[in-house]
């Protein structure tokens, strides 16, 4: 038994250890031209170029494909809408006609917010995100028409993205220089020992602060990362004239195959290096699956698109520098399994090793070395280049989360090789089974979860922006009046105090930087019934009155900004959704008074 043992490891020690040599030092390539790249900028975290704000606006489309988003496509809009420091643009969202809960959403999120056109497809979903995304173009194209002007881009995003407030500022100020431009993607934060997204997270900050920017040094395409691309006006133009429609429909990863689509026309590429501004990076945020299921649903979607997809539509032509990266988008098909072989071979052996010290067995990895002491070194070359991978990994995640965080990453490292395999085997039997009965690869539904409201707080616009938005006056004389702002006194209440602001002034700039509607209520319209589904004593803590019920849904006027505290004490009364109203502290008080003359 033990002889068969032996052959068994002898024989799998030698390929994967040749393997993992290759591999290893394919990444260590990548990671020296990180490093020399790190260096000349001193290891700093980069700040956000200076002058790009202040270039004039031009009409920006921003492109959002839907199926089945209820849950957080109303909390995005409104979020974001308010969010962003641009004024030039419109948000397309394409929604199916057979996902109504989607459709009631977007609806009432357009009512809401003039910039919002709902693109409903002709035919029921889910068909593939890049069928969604050709009829919001050709949405596009109709607006052009009544607007008389052309879009100068189309920027893509997600139900689920927290978009950057300066993202779109960003762009029109590059969008002269390439007809392709791929801003960073980033996890938002988790826990450390929340293993399944904080894979996400050490992937994604190794992939757009090391591996994407020296992607594009070499020379190779860059890849959409399907979120935060945007695509100036005649890029669409040439890619449908070549393809046919600006996205492939049956692909499954349209964003990987439209930055190589647009790279074999010859179309210029930039990946835009993640920057920090305000205490945080200039990059498209979200949450990422956080439980096993979910996370190897998302990875197979994106291992059948990219790797087995791009493999049979692309092949591996082009230069040298091409093939290498479509070598590494693809070693995963093989290395995805093959690491969790090495792991649960290294288990094996670790094991095996204290048997041979604590009962004398003998330990197989030694019998097999003495007759291959080739294998010796190249053990000890894999084992010095993994280990290696460790420094690199955490360098990668500190600059984005913090050493605390990134301390975590080796442990993760292990949990990803599961995920991967899992997400690998499941990829290639979908794949397999789409060729055997002749069917498209379907849209595969993620499930998607939106930041709280006190997570969104650094991505909102400050009440003098939105001052100097809405007319009232220039940013920098309300922030100058707010440098004498006591410690302990709110911004709002501050402004209005001094004087600096009305009352309608001020809710009007709350409404519109918190994304919430203006109520204007009296007593004898709110019915005693729906004033009791809040109790009196916690609705006067909170400083609320509940107003109207509809459609399932409780509208409750706040005399403060909901606090994430504040929805989750309120929520223990009621069953139904809850939305908010803003009025002002002076009509709430008299709103009580009314209740109490009643």
């Amino acid at each position: 038994m033990a002889g068969a043992v032996a052959r068994l490891t002898g024989w799998l020690l030698v390929p994967l250890g040749l393997y993992i040599l290759v591999s290893a030092l394919d990444d260590l390539v990548i990671d020296l031209l990180w490093l020399i790249r790190l260096a000349r900028e001193k290891l700093s975290r980069r700040k956000a170029p200076k002058g790009w704000a202040a270039q004039p606006e031009r009409p920006i489309a921003v492109a959002i494909p839907c199926w089945r988003e209820a849950d957080v496509i109303a909390s995005m809009l409104d979020h974001n809408l308010a969010a962003l420091r641009y004024s030039l643009y419109r948000v397309f969202v394409g929604v199916y006609p057979n996902d109504a809960a989607t459709i009631a959403a977007v609806g009432q999120a357009a009512a809401r917010h003039p910039k919002l056109r709902l693109v409903c497809l002709p035919h029921d979903g889910p068909t593939s995100k890049a069928d969604c995304l050709n009829w919001i173009c050709r949405a596009i194209e109709e607006e052009e028409q009544s607007m008389g002007q052309e879009f100068t881009g189309i920027v893509l995003h997600d139900a689920e993205d927290l978009i950057h407030p300066d993202e779109l500022g960003l762009f029109n100020s590059r969008l002269d220089e390439a007809h392709f431009l791929q801003l960073p993607v980033l996890a938002l934060p988790t826990p450390p020992w929340d293993l399944t997204h904080g894979v996400y997270c050490d992937d994604f900050a190794e992939s757009q602060s090391k591996d994407l920017p020296t992607r594009q040094l070499a020379g190779a395409f860059v890849p959409g990362c399907g979120v935060g691309t945007a695509l100036r006006r005649d890029t669409l133009r040439h890619l449908a004239a070549s393809y046919g429609e600006v996205f492939d429909p049956h692909c499954l990863t349209e964003d990987y195959d439209l930055g190589l689509r647009a790279f074999k026309l010859g179309l210029d590429q930039i990946f835009l290096p993640l920057f920090f501004d305000r205490g945080g990076p200039v990059a498209t945020r979200e949450y990422f699956p956080r439980r096993w299921r979910q996370a190897v649903r998302q990875r197979s979607r994106w291992i059948a698109g990219n790797s087995l997809q791009g493999w049979e539509r692309h092949g591996w032509r082009g230069s040298w520098q091409q093939v290498w990266f479509l070598w590494r988008d693809r070693k995963g098909l093989w290395g995805n399994p093959l690491s969790l072989l090495c792991n649960l071979l290294l288990v094996a052996g670790a094991i095996a090793w204290v048997l041979h010290l604590v009962l004398g067995e003998p330990w197989v990895i030694s019998s097999i070395v003495r007759t291959r002491p080739w294998l010796a070194y190249v053990l000890a070359l894999n084992f010095c280049l993994v280990a290696f991978r460790f420094p690199v990994r955490i360098t990668t995640s500190a600059r984005v989360y913090g050493w605390r965080f990134a301390l975590w990453a080796p442990v993760r490292l292990l949990w990803a090789n599961f995920i991967n395999a899992a997400a690998t085997f499941r990829a290639l039997r979908l794949f397999a089974e789409s060729k055997l009965r002749h069917r498209p690869l379907a849209w595969t539904k993620t499930s998607h979860a939106y930041p709280t409201r006190g997570s969104l707080l650094a991505h909102k616009r400050t009440l003098p922006e939105i001052c100097e938005f809405l007319g009232f006056g220039p940013v920098q004389f309300y922030e100058q009046a707010l440098e004498r702002r006591p410690a302990s006194a709110p911004v709002a209440d501050f402004l209005l105090e001094e004087g600096l602001l009305t009352e309608e002034q001020l809710m009007d700039a709350l409404c519109l930087q918190q994304s919430l509607p203006r109520a204007h209520l009296s007593v004898d319209k709110i019915s005693p019934r729906t004033r009791r589904t809040i109790p009196q004593d916690a609705a006067r803590s909170w400083r609320v009155v509940p107003f109207r019920v509809e459609d399932g849904t409780l509208h409750i006027a706040s005399a403060a900004v909901p606090t994430d505290e504040m929805i989750s004490n309120l929520r223990q009364f009621t069953q139904l959704e809850i939305r908010f109203h803003l009025i002002s502290p002076r009509e709430f008080e008299e709103l009580q008074e009314d209740v109490h003359a009643v």
